[in-house]
C-alpha cells in the first residue's frame, strides 16, 4: 500500500469517479482511508511514569510520606499501582492518582508537581 505525502494526489482520486479508476488506484485511495481512520482511532501512547519510593511519589503528588504511608495501609493505594521489589517500592504515577481519586474523591486536590501547571495540595483531613 502506498503512502500519500501530496494530498493533491488523493484529492484528485477523491474527485475521479470509481468507474474511471483502475484497480491500484481504488486500492490506494481505500487503503489511504484505512490508513487515516485507523491512526485517528488509536489512542496516543502514553509512557508509564514509574516513581521509585515513598518520597518521589510523595513529591509528585505534593504530599507527605507519612500520608503515602497512611494511603498504603488504609488501601487507598494498592496494586496494580504499588510493586513491592525488594526493599524498594514502585509506583505507578498515574494508576496511583486514579486510586487516590476515586478512594479519596472531591477531598483529593491534588495536581502533578509541574512548571506548567500550579500543584495544589491535599485538604488535609484528620487521621
Amino acid at each position: 500500500m502506498k503512502h500519500f505525502k501530496d494530498e493533491n494526489i488523493i484529492e484528485q482520486l477523491l474527485t475521479k469517479r470509481v468507474i474511471d479508476m483502475t484497480g491500484q488506484e481504488l486500492f490506494d485511495l481505500i487503503g489511504s482511508a484505512v490508513q487515516q481512520a485507523t491512526l485517528r482511532d488509536v489512542p496516543e501512547h502514553k509512557e508509564k511514569r514509574i516513581l521509585h519510593g515513598k518520597k518521589e511519589i510523595a513529591s509528585a503528588l505534593t504530599v507527605s510520606t507519612s500520608t503515602i504511608s497512611r494511603w498504603l495501609e488504609n488501601g487507598t493505594i494498592h496494586a496494580p499501582a504499588v510493586i513491592r521489589a525488594d526493599r524498594v517500592l514502585l509506583f505507578d504515577y498515574d494508576l496511583v492518582l486514579e486510586q487516590i481519586q476515586a478512594s479519596e474523591g472531591l477531598r483529593w486536590k491534588g495536581k502533578e508537581k509541574d512548571s506548567s501547571k500550579t500543584a495544589s495540595r491535599y485538604s488535609g483531613l484528620s487521621a
